[in-house]
């Protein structure tokens, strides 16, 4: 587990400041939060899936459960939708979570809740992820209705100043809302838990009858002295769930743990042998559609320690059709297994790009300029997450000696032309916030290309 550095925050008494002595429980001024949401154009995420994990957010701070004595009603707390929830091809699906914030502040400032299909928090994957003490928080939303709102209050948490759960009453920490990986179980708050909610200061923030909160506010662009502190990818580990996986300890260990920092995850990975490596290959080839956690990190691993005849098994979860759209509204939970196939088709192409930079292998690299296409993305991830699996195929392609050269004939062969052109070169990004600066488009891969990023600028 990563410790973090706690950010100084004064934390002032909202009862004591707000609430008259005499004012009984059912008359006490509510504090507010305001969530604006922002998504990008191709991940189905809408105002009823926010309103559903909302109001899950809102039952868990009211209620307590009886076995915990430590465990608060925190009522006087209430979060809200403010707004609709902000759908921009500005934003991307999935990213690093300092980059990720760059994105959002740019395309929409207003923002405090980015929801993505997949992220990395500190270098490792991740739930959700936030600075301790400052807006906004990272999340995705792709574990079902009652975890997604245990992600998303943790981080909440971390925004208004909490770290993670490791104060006393002792023992009471993993059933905690800030325990480090969570779990819809984990539904505790204490008191001081309760207060942080209750003290926030922010502009998001309200007081029912009294208005904005803003005293010890940060200014947007400025950063907390925290280290970011992440929701970990629910999961859990045991040898009985080893076996019935038919995983090897070590290799369930490594894919079910959360990865906290970098070192922890390279670790993990240099430690396995070659049968937990198969063991989690196995896996794969078994599970490469589905709703486990699971496998996301398996694909990562075989990233950084499979072989080129693993092309073909990443390949597997890229072709996989996207579930099937059906007719009519959707509900939640159609919703969330879409941004869960999302998620693993991006982590597919990242986990191809490791493979090809270990491996230098030319399958892995076409697999990738394959799925620059947009139709060949689009046969993949649907036409609402082509682009951002075409973009995440570039990116991947970027770090290959092989698929660098590939994107650099693209840059090498434009030339100054419309300010369309400009734009569609604007949407071109490795993977560092920097906007390539070479000019647009020209023939030899303008068709190719043009379909990757023009349908973005071309979209309303």
């Amino acid at each position: 587990m990563k410790m973090i550095r706690a950010h100084q925050l004064v934390v002032l008494s909202l009862l004591g400041q707000f609430v008259a002595p005499c004012m009984s429980v059912a008359q006490q001024n509510i504090v507010v939060h305001h969530l604006k949401f922002g998504v990008s154009s191709g991940v189905p995420f809408n105002n009823d899936d926010a309103d559903a994990i909302v109001a899950q957010m809102n039952l868990i701070m009211a209620g307590t459960n009886s076995a915990w004595s430590w465990d608060v009603k925190c009522s006087g707390v209430k979060f809200v939708r403010d707004g609709d929830v902000v759908a921009s091809f500005g934003l991307s699906q999935n990213g690093d979570f300092d980059n990720l914030k760059v994105n959002l502040h740019k395309v929409d400032p207003a923002d405090n809740v980015y929801i993505v299909t997949n992220l990395t928090c500190d270098g490792s994957p991740a739930a959700g992820c936030s600075d301790i003490a400052n807006e906004p928080a990272v999340v995705t939303a792709n574990w079902g209705l009652e975890t997604d709102a245990i992600v998303w209050l943790h981080e909440r948490g971390h925004d208004v100043g909490l770290q993670h759960a490791v104060d006393p009453p002792q023992g009471s920490e993993v059933h905690r809302v800030m325990y480090w990986d969570p779990d819809s179980t984990h539904t505790g708050k204490t008191a001081d838990e309760c207060q942080h909610f209750l003290a926030a200061r922010f502009a998001s923030v309200t007081l029912t009858g009294v208005g904005n909160m803003v005293a010890n506010q940060q200014q947007p662009g400025q950063t907390s002295t925290g280290s970011p502190a992440a929701a970990a990818i629910p999961s859990s580990a045991s040898a009985d769930q080893a076996k019935a996986l038919g995983l090897t300890l070590p290799a369930y260990t490594a894919i079910s743990r959360p990865w906290l920092d970098k070192d922890t995850a390279e670790k993990a990975i240099a430690g396995l042998s070659d049968a937990d490596v198969a063991s989690i290959r196995d896996f794969l080839q078994k599970n490469s559609h589905g709703s486990s956690s699971l496998i996301l990190q398996a694909m990562q691993v075989i990233g950084r320690r499979g072989t080129t005849a693993d092309v073909t098994l990443l390949q597997q979860v890229l072709d996989r059709p996207q579930p099937a759209a059906l007719p009519g509204p959707k509900t939640f939970e159609q919703r969330e297994e879409v941004r869960r196939s999302l998620a693993e088709k991006n982590v597919a192409t990242e986990s191809l790009g490791d493979l090809a930079n270990r491996t230098n292998s030319t399958e892995a690299v076409d697999a990738l300029k394959n799925k620059v296409d947009l139709n060949e993305a689009a046969t993949a991830a649907g036409q609402d997450g082509a682009i951002s699996l075409s973009r995440s195929a570039l990116k991947a392609l970027s770090t290959t000696s092989q698929g660098a050269a590939f994107v650099q004939q693209v840059l090498d062969e434009t030339k100054p032309a419309s300010p369309v052109a400009t734009e569609m070169h604007k949407s071109i990004d490795l993977g560092d916030n920097k906007i390539i600066s070479a000019p647009p488009l020209t023939p030899t891969l303008r068709a190719q290309l043009q379909q990757n990023v023009g349908a973005a600028v071309n979209s309303p």
